[in-house]
């Protein structure tokens, strides 16, 4: 029954999963991290209840982000939230944003003072956006790359 209703809205769920991901992702972008670590596990559960994969990875990846811009970060949880999100965007096949989520995981390795595993994942992220065409993405994980060596 739940299938035929989410059928039935021609899409609308969809949209509304990736919207209520979006709004965690833009309240973090305001600098308002405490309203994006509130609105963020909202994001992931109502994406989860309608089977919206990409809007949970979303959401994950903007609580991670959030978490590691608490003070003091809180990087354990960070990095378990970015696993989650890593793993449903290979799962859903969506490899730009794999390769967003692994610049992601570059950024906190690099500020937790891992420049080893920054590289890893810059150079992980590159390989797709150079791959994709997206000279522009591909040109800021070079200078990462530079900046992590």
């Amino acid at each position: 029954k739940g299938k035929a209703i989410i059928a039935g809205l021609g899409g609308q769920v969809v949209a509304a999963d990736w919207l209520a991901a979006a709004e965690a992702e833009m309240a973090l972008n305001a600098g308002r991290v405490e309203e994006a670590l509130r609105l963020a596990p909202i994001a992931v559960a109502f994406a989860r209840n309608v089977g919206g994969i990409y809007g949970v990875a979303l959401a994950e990846r903007t609580w991670a982000l959030a978490l590691a811009r608490l003070e003091p970060p809180q990087w354990d949880e960070a990095h378990t939230h970015l696993e989650e999100s890593m793993r449903l965007f290979e799962e859903g096949d969506s490899r730009l944003e794999v390769a967003r989520t692994d610049c992601v995981f570059g950024d906190l390795c690099r500020a937790r003072g891992d420049h080893s595993g920054a590289a890893l994942h810059y150079q992980k992220s590159l390989g797709q956006f150079e791959l994709s065409g997206l000279e522009g993405d591909a040109a800021r994980v070079r200078e990462l790359l530079q900046i992590a060596a």
